[in-house]
């Protein structure tokens, strides 16, 4: 084991594949795959689970948001405008 996988974070594994991993954490991320096959294997495993995401849930994406919904932010919008005034 190397002194990276202390460090591996999924938080990281998440920017990576989400494309928001800062340039020099990537290199270590990079680097660290390059050393130990177990991070590669961690990292095809979030790689699977957020293929499998997307595959179950992108539709949802496109879908109106519900008018119950709406009222529901619109309430709370106000609630915290008047929070903010009474401050």
């Amino acid at each position: 084991m190397s002194q990276h996988d202390s460090k591996l974070r999924l938080e990281d594994i998440q920017a990576f594949f989400d494309g928001k991993l800062n340039p020099e954490r990537t290199r270590e991320l990079v680097s660290m795959i390059k050393e130990n096959p177990d991070v590669i294997r961690r990292l095809a495993d979030y790689a699977a689970q957020n293929d499998g995401m997307h595959y179950l849930f992108d539709f949802v994406l496109n879908e109106p948001i519900p008018d119950r919904m709406l009222k529901i932010l619109e309430n709370y919008e106000g609630d915290t405008k008047e929070k903010k005034s009474e401050s």
